[in-house]
């Protein structure tokens, strides 16, 4: 079929509704960089935001990395905003300091600055999705570029369409159909100048890698990517599901260990075994269990009753008989405060700490650190507080990944003499709040969330 803008425009309609992207009447939040993809994004919402009865709002994030050119796109956008009556908001970031003070690339850097600042404005109005508009392309690039580091079969399931609140409308396009659609259309974008240098991973996979591929292999490289990664997303959900099964069958949780059942190889074959430690050890220790770590257990596993190895500092694995057994190994540092059921409270030092139910006309989000809000849906009834021990892991609010307590409270810049004094509220063995500091991410309050807990020392 020939180009045109109208089966452009047909193309992202029939994938928001096959993918039940956007419901009627409720705020959406675009994340505006200036480029082509979001200038796009922004006038597509814009003509057909009757159709799906949203409100539009619009969010620039100045990673202020190219100095004029940065100031430039961000009143390019603003412009735009204005001239399109979308309400424009702004915020700038700075990319190289946190780069340097988290130990990440200036890439990594920007893209978890920028999804914080848009959750931040997105419960600040209200949104109730939060698009960005990655395409085609950007889904075959980070297929490849998670390829070739080795991810897994996570990593080749590309981009997802949603995730949380954040929805991506336009990944079934490419970046040739968004630019004729711009061209046909006279509309006008940014072009960001890094994007045509090489020194960053995905930029030389763009310029260098991409094209080579297309001319040499396959000139529709994108489509196939995109479907081959739809393919293995409903793959991993499939699996994920036979091993969410097998877990239950196999493996039993105790106080800070794990025991996986090893009859589950006369069933399923050796190979479930890593499968289900990356699962388990994930979700109950926060652990990253890779190729290597599976190496030491396939060893452990070979040996008699009584082999143990160490996958961490603080998580060692043993073989008891026809059980795989990976404990936390206690610290000193590791002491039990106390014990508090939702409704009561209890008494550290010489400050209470309560916990009791909220509902969302209270809840007033502001500057004290002593005083948040959490989903109670999934949580137990009974917290335990302690002090935080090494190993300790949690997701920062705003965050994708898990942090150690050790690293955040660094970068923080809380002193080393208040570190080891540092206390966290723990439910189901999982952090859920590093006291007086900061929630774990997997505890916000969302727009579906039931279940709302106010949470106080005082």
């Amino acid at each position: 079929m020939p180009l045109s803008v109208k089966n452009i425009e047909e193309k992202v309609i029939l994938f928001i509704e096959r993918n039940n992207l956007l419901d009627k009447n409720e705020k959406v939040l675009l994340g505006l960089s200036g480029g082509p993809d979001s200038v796009f994004a922004l006038h597509f919402l814009h003509k057909f935001r009757h159709k799906y009865k949203i409100e539009l709002f619009a969010l620039h994030v100045n990673h202020g990395l190219r100095n004029e050119e940065s100031e430039d796109d961000e009143k390019f956008c603003k412009n735009l905003c204005e001239r399109l009556n979308v309400e424009f908001n702004s915020v700038k970031i700075d990319v190289k300091k946190f780069s340097t003070d988290k130990n990440k690339s200036i890439e990594e850097a920007a893209r978890i600055l920028r999804y914080e600042e848009l959750e931040k404005f997105a419960g600040k109005v209200g949104a109730g999705k939060i698009i960005t508009a990655h395409n085609m392309n950007d889904n075959a690039e980070t297929v490849l570029l998670n390829f070739l580091k080795g991810t897994g079969i996570s990593g080749l399931t590309g981009i997802p369409v949603k995730r949380g609140k954040i929805i991506r409308p336009f990944l079934c396009l490419t970046k040739d159909e968004i630019l004729f659609y711009l061209k046909k259309k006279n509309l006008e974008y940014r072009t960001d100048s890094t994007n045509l240098e090489s020194d960053f991973e995905r930029n030389f996979l763009r310029n260098e890698v991409v094209p080579l591929i297309k001319s040499k292999i396959n000139p529709s490289f994108e489509k196939a990517v995109f479907r081959n990664s739809r393919i293995l997303r409903n793959t991993k959900a499939l699996l994920s599901r036979m091993l969410n099964e097998v877990i239950s069958n196999y493996v039993n949780y105790g106080e800070g260990q794990i025991e996986i059942n090893l009859s589950v190889t006369g069933k399923y074959g050796i190979e479930a075994i890593p499968e289900i430690c990356k699962k388990v050890l994930k979700d109950k220790f926060g652990f990253d269990f890779d190729f290597d770590d599976w190496e030491k257990v396939k060893s452990v596993i070979a040996n008699q009753t009584g082999r143990k190895i160490e996958l961490s500092k603080d998580l060692i694995c043993v073989k008891d008989r026809s059980k795989l057994i990976f404990k936390k190994i206690e610290k000193e540092n590791t002491i039990e405060l106390g014990r508090i059921r939702i409704g009561s409270s209890i008494r550290i030092d010489d400050k209470e700490l309560k916990i009791s139910e909220s509902d969302r006309s209270k809840i007033q989000f502001g500057n004290d650190k002593n005083k948040e809000y959490i989903s109670g849906d999934n949580v137990s009834e009974e917290f335990i507080v302690r002090k935080w021990q090494n190993g300790d892991k949690f997701k920062p609010l705003g965050m994708n990944n898990f942090k150690k307590i050790s690293d955040f409270l660094t970068e923080i810049k809380i002193p080393a003499f208040r570190k080891k004094e540092q206390l966290v509220l723990v439910n189901n063995n999982n952090i859920v709040w590093v006291i007086g500091q900061r929630i774990d991410d997997r505890y916000k309050i969302l727009p579906n969330t039931k279940r709302i807990l106010e949470l106080w020392l005082n």
